[in-house]
């Protein structure tokens, strides 16, 4: 079996001549052997962080905050390699987007005074002038023996902002449609066509009830269909709920002020 032995020689000097030496051997194999597998799992555990599709970093725990280390990934993501983001230790602060700053300047501060977790979605400028947006999770480590330090991951969540934007923009859109359409427009449950879940606003214009009270009651609307009506439309709510099939049927409706409206009603 491979050893490992640190030899240690004392020289023995009297009246200034070397007259002999002392040796002495210790083995130091598990000692080598837990440096060799803390060297492997720094290896395996660099290798994870540097490749994952997120940049990581590690903060010192004091003031004045700076930043120890950051992944590679921070190039391909905001256009600086890990030196020049490590030469500027305010380079983060600077780099966030106006509208943001202030709001995430505070909760990192909270967070450190608090000693809770930060997490916080924010724009970041890239080097190119791209806004890009982050999910940033920062935990603040404070153990025994150790030197306080933070450790945290920052996530490319761009492409989920993109969309929900362009989800809030097609859901005005279309809501302004839908308000403006001569007609009323509504949802009902999926598993009862019978119970509103929305209604627009023009059924107080043609109707005279309010949105508010028409969904108070998911079953309001029963009530103001015409009484010579109401049993051949119950059992056409009846077959569709049991089919899932297309609702399409004439029917009147009592508005407010007593008037009989004719309505067609198609539902998918």
């Amino acid at each position: 079996e491979e050893r490992y032995v640190l030899w240690r020689n004392n020289v023995l000097r009297e009246n200034g001549r070397i007259v002999g030496t002392i040796s002495f051997g210790m083995d130091i194999t598990e000692r080598k052997r837990a440096e060799a597998a803390v060297r492997d799992a720094e290896g395996r555990y660099r290798l994870l962080v540097e490749r994952m599709p997120a940049v990581t970093y590690v903060i010192s725990g004091e003031p004045p905050y700076r930043t120890l280390y950051i992944s590679p990934q921070v190039e391909a993501l905001l256009g600086y390699s890990p030196e020049q983001w490590l030469a500027d230790p305010d380079i983060w602060e600077k780099r966030l987007h106006p509208d943001d700053r202030e709001r995430v300047l505070a909760e990192d501060t909270a967070s450190r005074m608090e000693k809770r977790p930060f997490v916080a979605e924010y724009r970041i400028l890239a080097r190119d002038g791209r806004i890009v947006w982050l999910h940033d999770e920062t935990h603040h480590i404070t153990e025994r023996g150790m030197s306080p330090f933070s450790q945290g991951i920052e996530i490319d969540i761009t492409e989920r902002k993109q969309a929900e934007e362009a989800l809030r923009a097609a859901e005005s859109e279309y809501r302004t449609l839908i308000e403006r359409l001569p007609m009323i427009v509504y949802i009902n449950a999926p598993d009862d066509v019978s119970k509103t879940v929305y209604v627009s606003p023009q059924v107080e214009t043609i109707l005279g009830y309010t949105v508010r009270e028409w969904l108070a009651d998911p079953r309001f609307w029963q009530t103001v269909v015409y009484p010579e009506d109401r049993k051949r439309i119950q059992q056409r709510i009846d077959q569709t709920n049991a089919t899932k099939s297309e609702f399409d049927e004439e029917y009147r409706m009592v508005a407010r002020d007593g008037r009989i409206v004719w309505f067609r009603d198609q539902a998918i």
